[in-house]
């Protein structure tokens, strides 16, 4: 068994997937101008990973989370470290999150069909962190 649909974690998720690109194109630019930001996001993220880790049968989802809470936390050191994130390597954090993204999406979305059984491909969430 695993969690039912949840409205409000499937809007959470579309949500920080789009803020995520904007922080993940906002990269361009010196780390120190947008902290803020990032602090943010943060924020935003860990209050959606605390309410899903609370749901009930919920195990899958917060698996995929774990997944995207990794490829964050790189995100951030890199660009902390590096001042900001190269034109050459900004694509590729975008194609590996937006993939863990839509894996998070496409597993609540699943949820609305009673007795569905679901086939996650954490590959396609995590294929991209060697390319990094």
């Amino acid at each position: 068994m695993i969690a039912l649909h949840d409205p409000v974690s499937y809007r959470t998720a579309l949500d920080l997937k789009v803020d995520f690109k904007f922080l993940v194109e906002a990269s361009e630019e010196q780390y120190d101008s947008k902290e803020a930001d990032v602090i943010k996001f943060r924020k935003a993220f860990e209050k959606s990973m605390a309410y899903e880790e609370g749901r009930y049968r919920n195990e899958l989802t917060v698996e995929q989370y774990q997944i995207m809470a990794d490829i964050i936390k790189r995100f951030v050191d890199t660009w902390k470290e590096n001042g900001t994130i190269s034109e050459f390597t900004r694509p590729a954090f975008l194609k590996q999150s937006q993939a863990a993204w839509d894996e998070i999406i496409k597993l609540e979305r699943a949820k609305r069909t009673e007795g569905i059984k679901l086939k996650i491909d954490k590959t396609a969430a995590t294929s991209a962190q060697t390319n990094i």
